[in-house]
């Protein structure tokens, strides 16, 4: 097993699910990001146990482009994520 993310659909109207490959427990935080850095969305103390953890979203957020980060202790990803 090894660290992985899958985010779909991407692109989304709004609602994604994403789910997280982890081989370590972690806490981590979320956050949506638009191009100019401003943060759009956050969660925080997401609690990752070792193995698969699934977050499902409905962001209302503009269409457009942004990046997405998780990060914890042991943990840190950085997608592109697609509003129609």
């Amino acid at each position: 097993m090894h660290n992985a993310i899958k985010i779909y659909p991407n692109p989304t109207e709004g609602k994604v699910t994403i789910d997280i490959i982890s081989e370590t427990n972690d806490v981590v935080t979320l956050n949506i990001y638009e191009l100019n850095n401003r943060v759009v969305y956050t969660q925080k103390n997401i609690a990752l146990t070792s193995g698969l953890a699934t977050l499902n979203l409905n962001l209302d957020l503009q269409s457009g482009l942004y990046t997405l980060k998780i990060q914890g202790q042991t943990t840190n990803y950085i997608e592109k994520l697609i509003i129609q």
